[in-house]
């Protein structure tokens, strides 16, 4: 990792000079050879593999073919035309997969429109000027990572041979200022969890962005906000995200903001298939226009099925245009509020609606659901037949470890791990041992601020069952995409239903 930021250090350092176009193309392709590198590999797609060998946490790598498909659906012919100075950003640009497609795109509307476009604009482009143009004046790009910036212009320079040093800026578009407002938004913010957020940086976002950003809200919720207060009134954008944000309690903030002050014109719902690799995240591409019409429709399209098998099939569909392997219908956005959005078709709702307008209670109604366990740190409270043995934890503290992989239909598997239910300590005195263990953990604990909030010794956990109902019949459920009533369950996360 670091001999290839010394590289792109050296290869950026090169094509900042003023030289000539071939020399520094030259230079690049030179180090792709002796790198091993294939001539068709971008640099942004090394960096990227880079990382996931270090395991950097929120970085997502946007497929071109996805990132295509965003800037095509957002950005149409006519908004060129009629602005030719039209300011596109990402504000979480990375290494600038989004960007450069943005500009192919750019470029091929400029090609083929340039006369209409200086007609209208009273301009005197030619053809030779118009990478210039596009690099110098419609594209840009914030983002934390300086060797990310690098590369982008690395590889923005390859597919344009123009260079833009102030137009991608290292900076955080969250909390620090942004003096300017653009057209048009596009991008993949990171997803971020609140449990893996340094407690300072949390504690910077919550003062910002309070209204939406709190309990286990992610990251990407404050990208909207600052988003929309940094797009023009009447100005597009389109972000991919995780869907979470739909049906989750702390997404019900962002859920109302989005309803109340945007536009949602489009809506593509991954439904269970995964797109990314290596990447354990439920996606949905999401766009909308900065302006409110309580009237607008919002397209939804997702695959026919969420099977496996059906992954290829709906991603050619969408993004290849091969074939028809996906669900497509709208729904009025009036339709949907911030108690959770679920997207159905007009069939489907009307199953639904009768089932409710027939049932004599709801879930509600006869049960009491919670979420698992959130321990902030498993090796603090999962452990093994061995360690508890060895270390003579207190066997009344030992409860077992249920994860979503266990719940198969009709059963659930017992697994080999147990949990240290610490939250049944009342004197520390009494498990001196459990104590003892959790204790080594100490540092890795108070970190976590959703486990800090909760206590003052570092010894309980979020989540989990209320003991009330500890010993009654349970329902475990998990599930990539389920709704029962107003009981949504997203990202197989373990959810123990008591049954009184």
């Amino acid at each position: 990792m670091n001999n290839f930021i010394e590289d792109v250090e050296e290869i950026y350092n090169f094509i900042k000079k003023n030289t000539d176009v071939e020399e520094k193309i030259h230079f690049i392709e030179t180090y792709k050879q002796k790198s091993n590198m294939k001539k068709e590999i971008s640099f942004s797609e090394e960096y990227y593999k880079q990382k996931i060998m270090n395991g950097k946490n929120g970085v997502v790598y946007t497929p071109p073919e996805m990132a295509a498909f965003m800037v095509k659906n957002l950005i149409n012919v006519n908004d060129v035309i009629e602005n030719p100075f039209i300011k596109v950003v990402d504000p979480s640009c990375g290494s600038g997969n989004l960007i450069c497609k943005c500009f192919l795109y750019l470029n091929q509307i400029f090609i083929k429109n340039i006369e209409v476009i200086n007609s209208k604009n009273n301009l005197n482009l030619k053809l030779k000027d118009i990478s210039y143009h596009i690099v110098h004046n419609n594209l840009f790009g914030f983002d934390v990572d300086e060797t990310a910036i690098k590369v982008l212009k690395i590889d923005l320079f390859l597919i344009s041979n123009q260079f833009s040093e102030k137009n991608f800026q290292v900076k955080d578009f969250l909390v620090e200022n942004i003096d300017r407002k653009f057209d048009v938004f596009i991008g993949n913010p990171p997803y971020i969890g609140h449990k893996s957020v340094d407690s300072s940086y949390s504690y910077i976002l919550r003062k910002i962005y309070g209204s939406i950003y709190r309990d286990k809200g992610d990251i990407s919720y404050c990208f909207f906000q600052k988003s929309l207060k940094c797009l023009k009134e009447g100005g597009k954008l389109v972000f991919v995200t995780s869907r979470y944000f739909c049906e989750s309690c702390s997404g019900k903030e962002l859920r109302k903001f989005l309803i109340e002050n945007t536009s949602i014109y489009k809506i593509i719902d991954f439904y269970g298939i995964r797109p990314f690799k290596r990447v354990g995240i439920d996606p949905m591409i999401i766009f909308l226009v900065r302006t409110k019409n309580c009237n607008n429709n919002i397209e939804i399209i997702r695959p026919n099925k969420s099977e496996k098998e059906e992954k290829y099939k709906f991603l050619d569909s969408l993004f290849l245009d091969k074939s028809e392997k996906c669900k497509k219908f709208s729904i009025p956005q009036k339709s949907i509020n911030s108690d959770g959005w679920v997207f159905v078709d007009e069939v489907e709702k009307n199953i639904m609606d009768k089932i409710e307008a027939k049932s004599e209670f709801i879930l509600k109604d006869i049960c009491h659901s919670y979420q698992g366990i959130i321990t902030g740190c498993d090796r603090a409270f999962i452990v093994d037949r061995d360690t508890i043995n060895s270390r003579k934890i207190e066997l009344r503290l030992i409860k077992p470890w249920v994860k979503s992989s266990h719940i198969r239909k009709n059963e659930v598997i017992k697994g080999e791990k147990f949990i240290i239910y610490s939250n049944l300590i009342q004197n520390e005195i009494e498990c001196p041992n459990a104590i003892k263990y959790i204790r080594q953990y100490k540092k890795s604990l108070w970190k976590e601020e959703n486990v800090k909030k909760e206590r003052e010794s570092g010894m309980s956990f979020n989540g989990g069952e209320n003991r009330k109902f500890s010993k009654k019949r349970k329902l475990y459920s998990h599930t990539n995409h389920v709704t029962i009533d107003l009981l949504l369950i997203r990202e197989a996360i373990l959810v123990q239903i008591y049954i009184p």
